[in-house]
């Protein structure tokens, strides 16, 4: 094989291998894979049957313009996610380069975009494929950074020579050394201790500067400014679906807390009820009520071991030694999530009507009674606040409803948590600031119901997400966390209310 030729097909493999990466993890739409290989394509036939059907370089510098500029506009006029649109970015410039004439210095900037979107892929994939596309890519980039210099050099000798030295030999001994340069790094990934992100943040961070995120616990009346943290910290798929039979918003439920002793909620010592998965990798926790959302989620590293799911996870599928613990309704891995993990997660989306809950009575076992009318020492005005509220009444949901309706009316939203929260951080949320964040709003909900006689308990988790139609998924990041309210009825068991 000639030089010029090893030269094209090389960088062409580059390009689709880089692509693939990101493919696989479902980023990519059916009209960008379709406008890419097509690209891909037609750039080889020109270069491999010297044809001439390259677009007009006054053409490429408008599309490249106007890429630049619909990149600049969706971040900072429009607020788009900033790593989908670069993706978007080096994806079509990828297309542009391959569509136009190349020289030396178009081939390096293929190789370089190839790189890139070698990285996104590192990013977004969690896949098996992923370790063998990356194989393939070492063994591919060495072939073509050699290739690309000799033919540098034929050029720069101003030679018209293209000789034959891309022979069998020359591409088993380049894998030779790949699978070697492969094998040195995944040893020294594993042998290198790294350092843990808990360093950096503690060395760096203010502690008044709070971010939110999910937690195992709820802790009140911390001075400080919520800060938005943009980071990833999973990706739902939906794989059963369409996006407008979803409900309006979803909740990625984490884990239930049910005792509050006036500062932080924390889960009660409760016994952990064990589930096997059954002959077909199923573990199954509850009865399906109806309507179930199969969903495909891969979370970042959380440091925690609580599993999410949608609303009211009724199964799971893909947990790594098929046992999941369960306490409160909340389901948890033996140990924490230090590494990214993928799973499928079978939920209940069905919602009791509301003339149903009215008809409930408020009868309630005496296990929920225990753990879910606890009540720490408060001012008396909230048991006074929580009668006024609910005294025209009849039944626990519409008592549900008034309390949250009030909240709602009478409590305002703010990130920026006021001075002097910190020893009756309820109280003053309710008769003196009256604003704080969702955790305020759910505690108040459930410490309000509860003076009444009504089971509740506040639900830590994340709350909808970006939604991506090419890929059908959910983008969760940790600005997405959030708290809220289940209400237990006898009969229709915990219903989301959020304040």
């Amino acid at each position: 094989m000639k030089v010029s030729q090893a030269l094209s097909l090389f960088t062409h493999l580059i390009a689709l291998i880089g692509f693939f990466t990101i493919c696989v993890s479902g980023q990519v739409g059916v009209l960008g894979i379709t406008i890419f290989l097509s690209s891909l394509f037609l750039s080889y036939i020109n270069e491999r049957y010297r044809k001439q059907y390259y677009l007009d370089q006054r053409f490429v510098t408008l599309l490249a313009f106007a890429l630049l500029l619909y990149a600049f506009l969706s971040i900072v006029v429009f607020g788009k996610d900033a790593f989908n649109v670069i993706l978007t970015f080096l994806i079509y410039t990828q297309v542009i380069k391959l569509l136009g004439r190349k020289d030396m210095r178009d081939y390096i900037q293929i190789f370089i975009l190839s790189f890139f979107h070698f990285l996104a892929g590192t990013i977004l994939t969690v896949d098996f494929s992923y370790v063998l596309a990356f194989v393939v890519y070492v063994s591919v980039a060495l072939w073509a950074i050699i290739v690309l210099s000799m033919r540098k050099e034929s050029i720069e000798a101003s030679s018209n020579d293209d000789p034959r030295v891309v022979t069998p030999l020359f591409l088993s001994s380049t894998v030779i050394i790949s699978f070697g340069i492969f094998a040195f790094t995944a040893l020294m990934f594993v042998s290198i201790p790294r350092l843990k992100s808990g360093f950096l943040t503690s060395a760096f961070i203010r502690p008044e500067a709070l971010k939110t995120g999910f937690s195992n616990e709820v802790k009140l009346g911390q001075v400080g400014e919520i800060k938005l943290d943009s980071s990833p910290v999973m990706r739902v798929k939906i794989l059963n679906s369409d996006p407008e039979s979803l409900p309006e918003t979803i909740y990625w439920r984490g884990i239930a807390l049910d005792h509050f002793d006036g500062t932080t909620w924390r889960a009660s010592d409760t016994d952990y009820k064990m589930y096997k998965s059954d002959p077909e990798g199923v573990i199954r926790v509850k009865e399906n009520g109806g309507r179930v959302l199969v969903q495909e989620i891969v979370t970042e590293p959380l440091d925690t071991d609580v599993i999410f799911a949608g609303s009211l996870p009724v199964g799971f599928k893909g947990i790594a030694g098929g046992r999941l613990a369960e306490f409160n309704d909340s389901y948890v891995l033996p140990v924490k999530l230090s590494y990214r993990l993928k799973y499928t997660a079978y939920s209940d989306l069905s919602n009791p009507r509301p003339r149903d809950l009215r008809q409930e009575k408020n009868k309630y076992p005496a296990l929920i009674k225990r753990h879910y009318l606890q009540l720490p020492p408060m001012d008396e005005r909230i048991s006074e606040l929580a009668r006024e509220i609910t005294k025209l009444d009849s039944n626990p949901y519409d008592q549900a409803v008034s309390v949250k309706r009030y909240l709602v009316t009478n409590m305002g939203y703010t990130r920026t948590l006021p001075p002097g929260t910190g020893e009756f951080p309820l109280e003053d949320f309710l008769f003196e600031s009256k604003a704080g964040h969702c955790e305020y709003f759910a505690t108040a909900m459930v410490m309000l119901l509860r003076e009444v006689g009504i089971p509740a308990r506040i639900v830590n988790g994340f709350v909808g997400g970006e939604w991506n139609e090419y890929g059908n998924f959910f983008l969760v990041r940790e600005s997405n966390a959030h708290s809220w309210v289940e209400v237990y009825f006898p009969e229709s068991g915990w219903v989301i209310f959020d304040p």
